[in-house]
């Protein structure tokens, strides 16, 4: 059986780990390489986790995403490890919900960083790795322009179009932007649906399930 490479960003908790169960349970057979930033046990326990649920293989990596140095020793590592990522899931996220007045500098570059630039950066890096699909996630706020929220809301806006303005660029590719609504993690005090149903989505892209143009943006509340 030939085996696919899918690699996520964020993946030791929330909607990145749901994502990745979804893909070890699946019959295909897929080999996963996942980051984290800071938690190596929690990732060692969810690689455990992955492994026991059928992962045909799963390899862990350090990610800071607001340090350019990280990125490129995790694409260089991953790479040599498994030569090719079939798809790249852009998961790694921060929010930090408050007031755009009482945020501080390194609050805003934080969010910058991680939601955005370093997303651009990795992609960067990635794409003469990548030979299916791209998959970043979103957020429904950046629709709703909901309150406290504003930075967070400008780089997921600015990902999703990013998304769209790589198509031409790279025509063997497809580019999709998932938007989550409010979705059950520590950053939510887990309130919300669960990640499993955005992963669930996910799959339904992957596998073919839901077809539409590339470049699309496709919003969970949607298609559950």
């Amino acid at each position: 059986m030939f085996i696919k490479t899918v690699a996520i960003t964020g993946a030791n908790g929330g909607i990145g780990k749901a994502i990745a169960m979804m893909f070890a349970i699946a019959k295909e057979g897929y080999e996963l390489v996942l980051t984290y930033e800071r938690d190596i046990e929690g990732m060692e326990v969810t690689k455990n986790e992955l492994i026991s649920l059928g992962a045909s293989s799963v390899k862990i990596y350090r990610l800071n995403l607001k340090d350019d140095s990280s990125i490129k020793h995790f694409v260089n590592s991953a790479t040599k490890d498994v030569g090719f990522f079939d798809i790249l899931i852009n998961n790694a996220g921060l929010c930090v919900k408050k007031k755009f007045s009482e945020q501080n500098f390194i609050e805003i570059d934080n969010q910058i960083k991680v939601n955005f630039e370093g997303a651009v950066k990795l992609l960067h890096e990635c794409l003469p790795f990548i030979k299916s699909t791209v998959i970043n996630i979103g957020a429904k706020s950046l629709f709703e322009h909901s309150l406290n929220m504003a930075i967070f809301n400008a780089t997921k806006s600015a990902l999703r179009e990013f998304t769209k303005s790589l198509l031409k660029e790279h025509e063997g590719l497809k580019f999709y932007t998932i938007n989550p609504d409010l979705v059950a993690t520590k950053s939510t005090q887990y309130e919300g649906r669960e990640p499993i149903e955005v992963a669930l989505v996910v799959k339904k892209i992957v596998f073919g399930e839901i077809v539409l143009e590339n470049g699309s943006d496709i919003n969970v509340w949607e298609y559950i």
